[in-house]
């Protein structure tokens, strides 16, 4: 693991401060108050937050979060496992009624994906470095004021638990007052029988309910067979009841279907009388005479001709008009020229077409004249390469000529099209294009309007054509002169003579016409309140329907006694399936009793095996924690000696390190305590079993905190120690070294480290 950044947002005596840490050896060097140990214990709140025991909390506490805002929080962000973390913790403290509620947030975010990182419970310390609270202030962070806190049985409790059961186990103490607590919670629980007691009560309860269930379920099988008979019973008494009311409904489709018969004979002699009227009507009227229709037909016929004459005599004018307008817009030379190559659009593109290439062809022919100066320049100036320089510049030359003549082909080319147009300049070009367009739009629309005047002249002219003629046509069936149809006076002079015949034969139709309206009226009679669309339907209807089999009464009869009987079956029905729901909403599954008896006999076997092999796991417990100790201890024994023997100049060579982690140096008289050396020699030797520790209990290289260090030792064995630091930061690891003195910076002078001054 290795600390990138640290930002202090609201703690102690930093507000919106960051710090920036390298790889290596990092030296944060400041006086005193100047904020070392506030880092120090940011970075401890970061991962553990506030220690949480008696006034230690409240101490630290009140110490570090702002006096104004009483609130600490900060972020750390860290690689871990080659991946980078952003780490942030927001405590705030709120008083209520005098009392005080802290609140506080930690959140751990994967800087590259920014997924966030479940915990599962555990502090990010416990989660990342791998490490409990009591090992961290044992290991990784090294303060001068607590250095000799390591050699502590309580350590060596911790070192044994986190090697043996793993992060968040429990000591062997804790484990054997669990195992106790479980045998009682076996036999005794509060002064009854225990957990076996109460699965044995379980089971007999079980049993109970299971035999209560097998009835309930006989009684839903009755239930069940009783509601499928009810349910037949119903379905057979709807089929009948649907019969007699298809019986009811086939007489009512009877009658209905005779009032369609009386109605189609009252309109089969109202058809009768209407022929009778017609044909008297026929045989009493003239055959020389037109109907009063026929006249009324060719009086409007001689109007609609009149206003046709009228109707083509203006349409002539207008089409002489639009004529004239035609005649004035006519095609010069110009407009000519521009419609036979196309059109303004194409004359125009073609133009730009010409001009782009003239302008083409005087860009290419300047460049390769620039390119023949060039070559005559160079083999001027480079007398000995001019047999390469002169057939370069000619070739040059020769096609600038080239160019130069297509440029004043084109601009030829060019000259003709405006002399073909008779204009001197784009500028002309473009006004007379646009006049021309203007011109052919003006032109188009007033053949467009001629071409429908004449349209609409030749269709009045037709019109009064195909009047005319009719006209003839009529007045010659009618037995009169042709010529009546030139004159629309004497026209409807005719035609009035032969309407009055014509009313002194209408007399003659009234009484067979009285007779028609009467048979009429009749017809209308019988058709009123009948749809005569649904007569099929009706007619269809009835030819499935069986025939009655007893009168309208009996069936009435019939239907009202099946209507009960069916009443009487739903009723029994509804009632069986309201006890059904009852039974089913209180009644369990037996195979799911049986399944929990069975459960049930299967705990209290094994509680009872369980019982047995408390006992057995205490005693497994006890071996396996002196088994590793006694493995351990040698082993951090050895690597804490190899370092203190580098710290001491190899005066000391090999330390002893009991499973209660007492420590003891072995010289040359025997071993002999730690406590009868000085204060240096003590310093050194807890130091290197902090990183012999360290090494031993982390499977990642962790950041080390190391607070005054050196302060008891001199300047020989600070040497050592940082050269050892350096060589444990070359291996991958990092170290933030603090101190409030020079003599650090002085021994690092020409290393490669990071220095921060607070």
């Amino acid at each position: 693991m290795r600390i990138i950044e640290l930002y202090a947002e609201e703690f102690g005596c930093f507000e919106d401060r960051r710090f920036s840490f390298d790889a290596g050896l990092n030296l944060i060097e400041g006086a005193n108050e100047s904020g070392k140990s506030t880092l120090q214990a940011l970075i401890r709140f970061l991962f553990y937050g506030f220690p949480r025991r008696g006034g230690e909390e409240g101490e630290e506490r009140y110490r570090r979060i702002s006096r104004k805002t009483h609130r600490a929080a900060g972020s750390i962000t860290f690689l871990w496992h080659g991946d980078a973390y952003l780490l942030y913790r927001d405590y705030v403290l709120h008083t209520s009624s005098g009392k005080e509620i802290p609140a506080e947030t930690v959140s751990v975010t994967a800087v590259e994906s920014g997924k966030h990182i479940d915990l599962g419970g555990r502090t990010p310390g416990e989660y990342f470095l791998s490490l409990p609270i009591d090992l961290y202030h044992s290991s990784v962070c090294v303060r001068q004021s607590e250095i000799a806190s390591v050699a502590d049985p309580e350590t060596g409790d911790t070192v044994a638990e986190l090697l043996f059961f793993g992060e968040g186990g429990a000591r062997l103490e804790a484990a054997e007052k669990i195992l106790e607590q479980a045998r009682r919670t076996l036999l005794h629980t509060r002064g009854n029988g225990g957990k076996i007691a109460a699965l044995e009560e379980q089971v007999r309860t079980l049993d109970e309910a299971l035999e209560g269930a097998r009835t309930t379920a006989e009684r839903l099988r009755v239930l069940r067979n009783d509601i499928a008979r009810l349910t037949v019973q119903a379905q057979d008494k709807k089929r009948e009841l649907k019969k007699t009311e298809e019986m009811q409904r086939a007489i009512q489709l009877d009658t209905e279907l005779a009032r369609f018969d009386a109605w189609r004979a009252a309109k089969n002699e109202a058809d009768r009388q209407y022929a009778s009227w017609r044909s008297s009507e026929a045989g009493n009227a003239t055959e020389a005479e037109p109907s009063a229709q026929a006249l009324a037909d060719a009086r409007e016929l001689v109007n609609r001709h009149a206003i046709a004459a009228r109707e083509r005599a203006l349409r002539e004018g207008e089409c002489t008009h639009r004529k004239q307008e035609v005649a004035r817009y006519g095609q010069d030379a110009t407009a000519r020229y521009i419609g036979a190559n196309g059109g303004a659009d194409a004359v125009g593109a073609r133009v730009a077409r010409v001009a782009r290439k003239s302008r083409i062809f005087a860009t290419v022919w300047v460049l390769f004249l620039a390119f023949a100066v060039c070559c005559a320049v160079g083999g001027f100036l480079l007398w000995e390469h001019r047999m390469l320089f002169v057939p370069v510049g000619a070739l040059c030359l020769a096609v600038a000529l080239i160019f130069v003549l297509l440029r004043r082909k084109a601009k030829n080319r060019l000259r003709t099209i405006y002399l073909s147009m008779g204009v001197r300049s784009p500028s002309m070009l473009r006004t007379v294009l646009a006049r021309n367009e203007a011109d052919l739009a003006a032109r188009a629309a007033a053949e467009a309007a001629y071409a429908n005047a004449e349209g609409a002249y030749r269709a009045a002219l037709e019109r009064e054509q195909v009047l005319f003629d009719r006209l003839r046509s009529v007045f010659a069936a009618m037995g009169a002169s042709a010529d009546l149809a030139s004159c629309a006076a004497a026209a409807h002079e005719f035609l009035d003579a032969a309407l009055q015949r014509q009313a002194s034969v209408h007399n003659a139709h009234i009484e067979a016409r009285l007779r028609y309206e009467n048979a009429k009226s009749a017809a209308m009679a019988l058709e009123n309140g009948l749809d005569l669309t649904k007569e099929a339907a009706l007619r269809a209807l009835r030819a499935t329907l069986e025939t009655p089999d007893a009168d309208a009464a009996r069936l009435e009869q019939r239907r009202a006694f099946l209507q009960e009987t069916a009443r009487g079956i739903a009723d029994k029905l509804a009632l069986a399936e309201r006890e059904e729901i009852t039974l089913l909403a209180h009644a369990a599954d037996p195979a799911v009793l049986l399944a929990q008896k069975n459960e049930a006999s299967d705990a209290l076997l094994a509680a009872r095996n369980r019982l047995s092999a408390i006992k057995m796991a205490s005693e497994a417990l006890r071996e396996a924690d002196a088994t590793l100790r006694s493995s351990v201890m040698p082993t951090l024994a050895e690597k804490a000696s190899l370092l203190f023997e580098r710290l001491t100049g190899g005066t000391w060579k090999r330390l002893h390190v009991s499973d209660r982690f007492d420590i003891s140096v072995e010289t040359p008289q025997g071993s002999v305590p730690l406590s009868h050396f000085s204060a240096g020699c003590r310093d050194a030797a807890h130091f290197s079993l902090r990183i012999a520790l360290t090494a031993l209990i982390t499977s990642e290289p962790l950041p080390l905190l190391l607070d005054e260090v050196a302060a008891r030792l001199d300047d020989t064995r600070t040497a050592q120690l940082l050269l050892l630091l350096r060589e444990l930061c070359a291996a991958g690891g990092q170290c933030l070294l603090f101190t409030c003195h020079d003599r650090e910076r002085a021994l690092l002078l020409g290393e490669k480290y990071a220095h921060i001054l607070l």
